[in-house]
């Protein structure tokens, strides 16, 4: 599986993006803008869209602020990206809030819309984080869906499991399980000052959601975590470079899809897509 291009608006994260995936094509750009370029090839097999939450949140309160349209407006960009690249696979994350609150149901009826009224099929669940890898409580919406003709795939199955005995499958994986052999030369892993008012530690998986205002403890509860820490938590590599600002990078940290979770999804629609292709490859002509 290749990495073809990527798109964002945002300054830093563009410039992370091409650290780290410096053979991919970079778009610095709004998603409206891109669909526009009418002279770039975005064809591909599978994409993914993680487009702007904040508006759907559960803890949303108030009328649509002018900053929440505009998020909002991104989100129904769904169909011109469908005519756009023809995926045959697509992937969509987005917070729960958007299938959960009553008041966002009118958005998600028109995003599955946009897919059904092109012969998309698809499917959707929350998904536990957790219980794919990732040691934090975050639970996100996942969206799977399929052009017409090609099958849709099934979301993995859970690897990990909060009590897992008796389930053949492994325990949640705990935050300093994953942070302790972090390199101590590795990049924005400056060890914070201890704690003025230490707070009780504790076991197994983080009791926050990495989030881009939060500070998440530490699981020994005298220091906060480094932000390299936070990443890793996050689902990041330990080598992943980031750019900006420490705010910046938090932004960057507290917004992303997990990578740890989305290399469980998108291996698991993969291995399914090369299997079916090979079912169907017609039989050889013998000569």
């Amino acid at each position: 599986m290749e990495l073809r291009y990527f798109c964002d608006s945002h300054t830093n994260v563009c410039q992370a993006y091409g650290i780290n995936s410096p053979n991919a094509k970079r778009y610095h750009k709004g998603i409206q803008e891109l669909v526009l370029m009418h002279e770039e090839n975005l064809e591909a097999d599978i994409i993914h869209c993680s487009f702007p939450c904040q508006a759907f949140s559960w803890h949303k309160q108030g009328e649509p602020t002018a900053n929440d349209e505009a998020n909002i407006a991104t989100n129904m960009t769904v169909g011109d990206v469908l005519d756009r690249v023809k995926p045959r696979v697509v992937t969509m994350e987005q917070t729960g809030g958007l299938i959960g609150k009553p008041r966002h149901r009118k958005y998600w009826d028109k995003i599955l819309q946009h897919f059904t009224s092109r012969g998309f099929s698809i499917r959707w669940k929350v998904m536990k984080f957790a219980d794919y890898g990732l040691a934090q409580p975050r639970k996100r919406l996942i969206v799977i869906a399929s052009c017409p003709g090609e099958p849709l795939p099934l979301f993995p199955e859970p690897i990990h499991s909060k009590n897992p005995k008796g389930t053949g499958l492994k325990p949640w994986v705990s935050v300093y399980e994953i942070i302790k052999d972090i390199p101590s030369d590795s990049p924005d892993h400056e060890i914070p000052h201890d704690l003025l008012h230490p707070q009780d530690g504790y076991d197994g998986i983080s009791p926050y959601i990495v989030m881009t205002r939060c500070d998440n403890i530490h699981p020994n509860g005298k220091r906060r975590l480094s932000l390299r820490e936070l990443a890793v938590v996050q689902g990041f590599l330990f080598n992943h470079r980031f750019f900006g600002s420490r705010k910046d990078v938090k932004t960057q940290i507290g917004n992303a899809f997990p990578s740890t979770v989305a290399a469980v999804l998108f291996g698991s629609i993969k291995r399914q897509m090369l299997k079916h292709y090979a079912a169907n490859q017609p039989p050889k002509t013998a000569r």
